[in-house]
């Protein structure tokens, strides 16, 4: 997600966030390394502004004209979803694993995955 305050639903190709400032996560945080790796992956050198621990934070900051960041769209506060752009190259892999003899809340877990709307080159692959 690219989030800043002149955006609004259409998808964002990292060269377009060339140059821009960014509002970060800590340095060991997941969130960070995430971003990182999509920078280096696309060539591009980020200028950070600054550096928070919530993602929640980082939006209300980006969307207040600090930087753009890099959210999981789950994060995005009730509010500032109109700000949101996709960023086509960032995904990662969901695994959920249940005990033998799983419950039925446990079972119901598992069909989460497969209701949810994946990207083309996203699957779902249950192993018994």
């Amino acid at each position: 997600m690219d989030c800043g305050p002149s955006q609004g639903g259409t998808r964002a190709e990292l060269r377009e966030l060339e140059g821009e400032p960014w509002v970060r996560f800590d340095r060991d945080s997941a969130l960070d390394g995430v971003l990182r790796a999509v920078l280096r992956d696309n060539d591009l050198t980020p200028t950070t502004v600054a550096r928070v621990s919530q993602t929640a934070t980082a939006v209300r900051w980006a969307a207040h004209g600090l930087g753009v960041t890099l959210v999981p769209a789950s994060a995005v506060p009730h509010g500032h979803e109109h700000l949101v752009r996709p960023v086509p190259v960032v995904s990662q892999p969901v695994i959920a694993v249940v005990r033998p003899g799983a419950g039925p809340a446990e079972t119901a877990l598992l069909e989460l995955p497969r209701q949810e709307t994946w990207s083309e080159s996203a699957s779902f692959s249950p192993v018994s």
